[in-house]
Order: C-alpha cells, then structure tokens, then sequence
C-alpha cells in the first residue's frame, strides 16, 4: 500500500509531477546537481508568481517541507513526495488575538488567495488536486480571479 496523497492541516495544496522538475530522461534523473538545479529553478519561479504582500524564506521548515515564502496571514510550503512535489498556502497559526490563534479574516481569504496564486503557477506547470486519499486528478482554473 502506497502512503496516499499528500495534504497538510489548514492548508490549501496542489501537486506538480516531479518530471517537470527533475527531467524526463533517466539521465536527466540520475543527475543530482541537476535536480537541484531544476528544483531552484522551480522555487524561484513558483516565488514570482506570489503577490507583493509576499516575502521570501529560505531554510525553515514545515512539518518535512521547505518554507518558501510567507506573509502575515499565510506560508508557502513546498514538500516533496512520492513522485511530486506538493504545494500549499498554509494559514498561519500565529494571531493571539484569538483563542484558536488563526485571524478570521484570513482564514476568509485563504481559498481565494490560494486558488489565484495557484492558476497563475498552473500557467507554468500543469497541476494536479487530490480526488481522494489516494487519487489525483488535473487542476482546473478558477472561474473568478
């Protein structure tokens, strides 16, 4: 049995087939100064498509994941597995102005932000969503930007 998809609490994710990343030749696999190239490169594209109010991370973690990027609300975190790797805005935890430690108005927002940061990362690599536990299927653009 395989370790099913992916997904991180408070968190909206989607996935990018490592082949886009890692290459598609065995060669190009095998190559690990290439992978890491590819990954760099992958990272610093997804990074551009984040708004302003964004600020890069580099060496901090998540819950077996990188922390890219992060604002007052929300986290980026990038996590490889099994295959992919997975994509999320992560709602931050951090308010103590409330009881559950999350600010409402973000948790509002949080679809939305993540869904239009994700249709502009889905313009450069084709992603997927899970459909169950086990299962993925492609991601499709949301209707209202």
């Amino acid at each position: 049995m395989g370790a099913g998809n992916f997904t991180l609490a408070n968190a909206e994710t989607v996935y990018v087939d490592d082949v886009y990343v890692i290459g598609e030749t065995e060669e190009e696999q095998m190559d690990q100064d290439s992978i890491n190239w590819k990954y760099e490169d992958m990272v610093e594209t997804i990074l551009e498509q984040l708004p302003d109010s964004f600020s890069a991370v580099k060496n901090e973690w998540y819950e077996g994941g990188s922390i890219i990027a992060e604002n007052n609300f929300y986290t980026v975190v990038v996590t490889g597995w099994q295959g992919y790797y997975a994509l999320s805005v992560v709602l931050k935890d951090n308010d103590n102005r409330y009881d559950w430690g999350i600010n409402p108005l973000a948790a509002h927002h949080h679809a939305g932000v993540a869904h239009r940061f994700f249709d502009k990362v889905h313009d450069i690599y084709p992603l997927r969503v899970p459909t169950s536990a086990w299962t993925s299927g492609p991601y499709e653009k949301s209707i209202a930007a």
